[in-house]
């Protein structure tokens, strides 16, 4: 009962992924803490 997202993308939690990944992490918690949700 609890409102959520999830995205799963391909790739396991190496440096690579991280690198292609972490932008859109930051933006998701930018807007989180903003109320733009």
């Amino acid at each position: 009962g609890i409102e959520h997202d999830y995205t799963e993308r391909p790739g396991g939690h190496t440096g690579a992924y991280w690198a292609n990944s972490l932008s859109y992490h930051l933006l998701f918690f930018h807007k989180f803490m903003n109320g733009k949700f």
